[in-house]
């Protein structure tokens, strides 16, 4: 054979060949991606040209719903101020009232009469049912014609006044009770007997049947003239005066107080003693 029979024939060989191995490779191809699960196949593209879709017309949004409108908060009302207790013209004390000079043993003041002369302690904040107090016996000779007078006392709203105490004189001591209307037109009332020496607690106390005025818890005098039952919105006086008996001389002297003690308003100590000396 030539050299150009011999690469001829070599050529069909190759050519064969290759087409053999095609197919063995081909068909290897198809039976791995048929029967072996987990081969993952290539997806095919397709490359034919598509048409461009019409856009579609959005959709009209819906109108979003409109918020609900927030509801408006609650107008706040002002806090109404608590309301505020009504002050007092006169504030009671806490504790017991102090005792002034007025209702103190042994405070004097300068006295000419004939005048009356007044020292006394008021409380017009306490009540209760009685007026209360001890008062020492005055030793003080008065000169003709004057006396001293010593006594627990209770002005009324209505102008009413009750008291117990005793009277000092040239002559000696006697107890006094009495009732007073307001113009003082009207005074009833009586002297008793000489109480004795010392001290004694004189009261003008409201009974069932009245009002009583005592010494020691000896009624002196008794009346229903006034129809209050108690001495709240009264003045109560602890009250030592001097007084002229009828139309003596001129006489200047030192007139010293005897002094009371254990004073109570119902009962109980006062809380207002408001001290004063004066004419009247």
């Amino acid at each position: 054979m030539g050299s150009r029979g011999v690469q001829a024939a070599l050529v069909i060989v190759v050519l064969v060949f290759g087409v053999l191995a095609a197919l063995v490779v081909g068909g290897g191809r198809k039976h791995d991606t048929a029967n072996n699960p987990n081969a993952v196949a290539t997806p095919s593209i397709d490359v034919s040209p598509t048409p461009s879709p019409s856009a579609a017309a959005s959709p009209s949004p819906s109108a979003s719903p409109s918020a609900a409108p927030s509801p408006s908060p609650a107008a706040t009302e002002a806090p109404t101020a608590a309301p505020q207790p009504t002050q007092s013209s006169q504030p009671v004390a806490s504790g017991p009232a102090a005792y002034p000079a007025q209702v103190k043993a042994g405070s004097s003041y300068g006295y000419t009469g004939p005048r009356a002369y007044v020292a006394h302690a008021t409380d017009s904040v306490d009540s209760g049912s009685s007026a209360c107090a001890g008062i020492n016996e005055s030793t003080q000779a008065f000169p003709s014609g004057y006396e001293g007078v010593f006594y627990v006392g209770v002005v009324f709203p209505d102008g009413n006044i009750l008291s117990a105490g005793y009277i000092r004189t040239a002559a000696g001591r006697k107890d006094f009770a009495s009732f007073q209307n307001a113009s003082g037109s009207t005074r009833n009332g009586v002297q008793g007997a000489d109480p004795g020496a010392g001290s004694h607690t004189y009261c003008v106390t409201h009974t069932a049947s009245g009002w009583s005025m005592t010494d020691d818890g000896k009624e002196i005098y008794a009346s229903s003239a006034e129809g209050a039952t108690g001495v709240g919105g009264a003045t109560v006086k602890f009250d030592s005066d001097v007084q002229a008996i009828g139309s003596p001389a001129a006489a200047s002297f030192t007139f010293v107080i005897p002094g009371f003690h254990d004073i109570t308003v119902g009962g109980q100590p006062p809380h207002q003693l408001r001290g004063s000396n004066f004419y009247s």
